[in-house]
């Protein structure tokens, strides 16, 4: 099959490269780019096959992104202009730097796609010596000429150009994305965060998100609207529905800095059989009325006014099966006392880091690892379900009761080292009297996990020395 392609115009390399000192650089005017190219055509075997143009009104679509990822151009039409035998695109300001071209495309003036680069990677690559992203640099008030090879799209899918399809309004966004948290010091640190892109019922994009600018890729059509959601446990999922033109018009290849709020989160596992799920708190004295929201992970919510110390039961019924993720926020202060949590996923579905003022916790459904190390105030935890494995509570130095329902035959063995170790370093500078059940059956024939020397040691003091309630009782 013929492949056509447009080929490399060489331009002098000292076109390319023009020198400037830096600092002249810095302050100067923008420098230029033109993208040089001359119509050829070429067989598979490279022979010279017929002579190729390009119709009049014809454009170039040229994506372009900064070194360190910063989109500055998404399909820019720039002017195609003759050029001896060939062609060259009208100049494009750019300021001093590194760039990559990351599309180029040429667009007759119905807007089909007439010629494409491909895309690395991509089966039609190998033809070229450049395939996209390729390099450029930008010297200031100078012009800078490269050139590009393109491939003719007559006698090929765009799936061998590395494209889905050819559509001039779909485009393939790089939208730069950070997520940000407070610090327990009220400072903002970027943070991992769990991101989907919605277009209707579809999701395309889904990724997790590194503590850091990411670049968040999807095909897209410019004039449709889409949905950003971002999760992250202990915190309120974000939700932006945008265009995405105007999304990009407004960022104009800045990143998408978004923060999120403290909340307490779950993870809820429906199924048709079992589709609600259950939670519950208990408050403090009330001074002043105070508002907790519940956020169901469905578009469904909860809202309710505190005016007085009181237990509260919610209760939610989903139409689809799934896991869904739960949030409460606002004044979550409030809240001393959490349980009653049925049908939490596994992994770390119940994160309480932002539940301050906690005291009671009765863990009913579901996690695999719980973190209570950030609810200083926690006194009394009742471990009933046998999933969790580990358990912190590096940090509870008011914490006096600690107690696991028999049947948790798995629990993680340094995870139960740790835990006896930071229960008795805390109450040997913080002494109090407690209770510690850790007995994984009802008679209290075993522990947990088999006790070492050391394990032994600890708990005998907290028992002797202290006047802990061991169960089961170190024996000797």
């Amino acid at each position: 099959m013929k492949k056509i392609l447009l080929w490399l115009a060489l331009v002098p390399f000292s076109l390319l490269f023009q020198t400037c000192s830096h600092d002249e650089a810095e302050n100067s005017a923008p420098g230029n780019i033109q993208f040089a190219f001359q119509v050829d055509g070429a067989t598979e075997n490279g022979r010279t096959a017929e002579a190729l143009v390009i119709p009049p009104g014809s454009n170039a679509l040229i994506s372009i992104k900064k070194h360190n990822g910063q989109i500055v151009y998404t399909r820019k039409p720039v002017e195609i202009l003759s050029f001896g035998n060939g062609y060259i695109t009208a100049p494009l300001a750019l300021p001093w730097g590194g760039y990559y071209v990351t599309e180029f495309l040429i667009a007759d003036d119905e807007n089909n796609i007439i010629f494409a680069t491909p895309l690395s990677g991509s089966p039609l690559a190998s033809l070229i010596d450049h395939p996209v992203p390729f390099y450029f640099a930008i010297q200031a008030d100078r012009v800078t000429h490269t050139g590009v090879q393109t491939i003719s799209t007559d006698f090929h899918m765009p799936q061998a150009f590395g494209y889905a399809t050819f559509d001039p309004e779909l485009i393939s966004p790089d939208l730069l994305l950070t997520t940000f948290v407070t610090n327990y010091e009220g400072g903002l640190k970027a943070a991992t965060a769990h991101a989907y892109v919605l277009h209707g019922t579809d999701t395309v994009y889904d990724d997790m998100l590194g503590a850091k600018v990411n670049t968040v890729h999807f095909d897209g059509v410019a004039t449709e609207t889409y949905k950003l959601i971002i999760h992250r446990p202990g915190f309120a999922p974000y939700r932006h529905t945008f265009v995405l033109e105007e999304l990009q018009d407004e960022l104009q290849g800045d990143p998408l800095a978004v923060v999120l709020d403290p909340a307490l989160t779950m993870t809820a596992v429906t199924t048709v059989d079992h589709a609600n799920f259950t939670f519950g708190f208990a408050t403090g004295d009330i001074l002043t009325p105070k508002t907790v929201r519940v956020d169901w992970g469905d578009g469904a919510t909860d809202s309710v006014v505190v005016e007085y110390q009181y237990d509260f039961g919610f209760y939610h019924e989903y139409a689809t099966p799934g896991e869904h993720f739960v949030s409460v926020t606002g004044d979550t202060d409030i809240i001393i006392s959490f349980g009653g949590a049925f049908n939490l996923s596994g992994g770390t579905s119940l994160n309480l880091e932002h539940l301050g003022e906690l005291r009671f916790l009765s863990i009913t459904d579901g996690p695999e690892r719980v973190d209570l190390s950030h609810n200083k105030h926690l006194q009394s935890v009742e471990v009933q379900t046998t999933t969790v494995r580990f358990l912190d509570v590096s940090d509870n130095h008011e914490l006096v009761y600690l107690g696991f329902n028999p049947g948790n035959t798995h629990f993680d063995v340094a995870s139960f080292r740790k835990m006896i170790d930071d229960i008795y370093n805390s109450v040997l500078e913080h002494p109090r009297v407690g209770r510690l059940f850790i007995s994984r059956d009802v008679a209290g024939t075993a522990y947990l996990q088999l006790l070492t020397l050391d394990d032994w040691e600890k708990l005998v003091a907290l028992r002797d020395t202290y006047g802990w309630e061991i169960f089961p009782n170190p024996v000797d």
